[in-house]
């Protein structure tokens, strides 16, 4: 599972911008986008696994919360997993709560 929070630094209710948690900035969080990965105990022979699957996709410097660019976040499935199905769910919740005050 991973995570990548939206933030306004402004005071609004929108994301002016993305990353991960910082607490100077914990009163600005807007979003919450969840990623997690399930794996099927199903094996197909004739489907080859990922080798990589993204989580988190990469978020340039103009819309990082740091001002520094962020890569994107993957998955590498383990070793003897070849025939193996997985999947990537991802969520984006707002938060609505006490936060905001």
């Amino acid at each position: 599972m991973q995570v990548l929070f939206g933030y306004n630094t402004n005071g609004g209710q929108s994301v002016q911008s993305y990353g991960y948690y910082d607490p100077n900035y914990a009163n600005d969080i807007r979003t919450v986008m969840v990623a997690v990965v399930a794996q099927s105990h199903v094996q197909t022979p004739q489907q080859d696994a990922p080798t990589k699957l993204q989580l988190i996709p990469a978020v340039p410097a103009s819309q990082s919360i740091t001002g520094e660019s962020l890569p994107a976040v993957y998955f590498y499935p383990p070793a003897g997993s070849h025939n193996a199905q997985f999947t990537v769910m991802t969520t984006t919740v707002p938060v609505m709560n006490m936060i905001w005050h």
